[in-house]
């Protein structure tokens, strides 16, 4: 069997309960992955309405900025 269909197998697809500090890791992990999604989705939302809008050609859409908060913790 060569290496990709190794890597393809249903073996290397199941999902696996994290164990000890992992599982802390693996938390933050999905969280961020999570946030990032929102954000791919806020971008995607973004070029669509630029284009309902009239902007003739992809590559007329601007790039959004990103902007960061920072909160801080009171106390």
């Amino acid at each position: 069997m060569s290496r990709c269909a190794k890597a393809n197998s249903a073996q290397h697809m199941q999902a696996i309960e994290p164990k000890d500090r992992s599982r802390e890791r693996a938390r933050y992990t999905g969280r961020a992955l999570a946030e990032w999604m929102m954000v791919v989705g806020e971008c995607q939302s973004f070029f669509e309405r630029r284009k309902s809008e009239g902007v003739p050609e992809n590559r007329f859409v601007e790039t959004p900025t990103l902007g960061v908060e920072v909160f801080k913790r009171g106390g």
